[in-house]
């Protein structure tokens, strides 16, 4: 998918060209490829394509000052996109982003937006899985108290494939605890069994607080010993 940055001549570009279409987002314009998407209907993707409707639809129900509440702070909240240019996203969008956090992580939704608060994301230092014994463990620089954590692993992969973002997948949430390390062992194998030594295998984590504000994600390799 290609992005399109406009400039003082043409403004807006919209519609289909050849195979192509032109769309426009919160970060900006772009042009995708026109496809029919695949639709498995995977367990994973029902049970998200749920949560994610509950949120949306619960916009529907706020006050009008629970609305505004997220039109006030839309400025608060405001991201870069892949241009650098910082973008405000709308109240709704900004009510849903905090909620689908939330909703992932099992805490309770909100319906009126407080101002960004701290959120506990110390350094992700490593992966390692000791395989006599396998215990599967996440470490960090500090405690992770105060926060949820969102687990992302992907499948073992090719030795020669560098490039793992997009085989990221979310596959639970821990609660942060005082020590330096969580446990992963059981969320990974409920998914999948455990890999073998030197497994071209990665981590990542990413922070939310109970207000549904997220950290970036982080990801290692796992050492597989």
């Amino acid at each position: 998918m290609a992005s399109i940055k406009l400039g003082a001549i043409v403004t807006e570009i919209s519609g289909k060209l050849g195979g192509h279409v032109f769309s426009k987002d919160v970060n900006g314009h772009y042009l995708r490829t026109k496809i029919k998407p695949p639709n498995p209907q995977s367990a994973a993707q029902s049970k998200y394509r749920s949560m994610f409707k509950k949120v949306s639809t619960g916009w529907g129900g706020l006050t009008i000052a629970q609305r505004k509440s997220f039109a006030d702070l839309v400025g608060s909240y405001k991201k870069t996109n892949i241009f650098g240019d910082l973008k405000n996203p709308t109240a709704k969008a900004l009510y849903q982003r905090l909620n689908n956090n939330l909703l992932i992580t099992d805490q309770p939704l909100i319906t009126t937006c407080l101002p960004p608060a701290i959120i506990v994301a110390p350094v992700l230092v490593s992966s390692s899985l000791v395989y006599g014994v396998q215990n599967f463990y996440v470490n960090f620089s500090d405690e992770t108290f105060g926060s949820k954590v969102i687990i992302y692993t992907t499948f073992p992969l090719a030795s020669g494939i560098v490039s793992f973002k997009k085989h990221l997948r979310v596959i639970g949430t821990l609660l942060g605890n005082i020590s330096t390390f969580l446990d992963i062992t059981a969320l990974y194998g409920s998914i999948q069994p455990i890999p073998l030594i030197n497994a071209n295998l990665y981590i990542g984590v990413v922070f939310v607080n109970s207000q549904g504000q997220a950290s970036s994600i982080q990801v290692v390799k796992a050492e597989i010993t």
